[in-house]
């Protein structure tokens, strides 16, 4: 089925590979998760290499972001992954930051922290963040 999310952030690949090699070793129609990415280049002395991921800013239709996360580290056990990306969903509210360093990946859901009561209000304190 599927599910729409915004992905921001970055994704840095260490090493950089040639730009050539990174078309054909990242298959971006079967990793739904990295359709939402696209490759930045940089120039050396005329030769263009890739050195990472960051995201192309369409909304991206993706099925399982855990799992596919997952794979995509484990497809690629030669190269390290640095970066940190944030997933806003279609549901208002439906945001996480995903941190990946290699092979560790950390996952993270915003937290609403609501400020003290005003004053004139302490005695409810104890109902205020239920």
């Amino acid at each position: 089925m599927g599910y729409y999310f915004r992905i921001s952030g970055r994704l840095l690949l260490d090493p950089s590979i040639l730009f050539e090699d990174a078309e054909e070793a990242y298959d971006f129609e079967s990793l739904s998760w990295i359709v939402g990415l696209e490759p930045m280049v940089q120039e050396v002395d005329g030769i263009y290499f890739c050195s990472g991921f960051r995201p192309h800013g369409e909304p991206s239709k993706l099925y399982n972001l855990e799992s596919d996360i997952e794979n995509f580290l484990k497809k690629h056990p030669g190269r390290k992954f640095k970066g940190v990306l944030l997933f806003s969903g279609e549901n208002q509210g439906d945001v996480c930051q995903w941190f990946i360093d290699g092979n560790t990946k950390i996952k993270r859901r915003p937290q609403v922290i609501w400020p003290d009561p005003p004053a004139g209000f302490e005695e409810f304190k104890r109902y205020y963040n239920e």
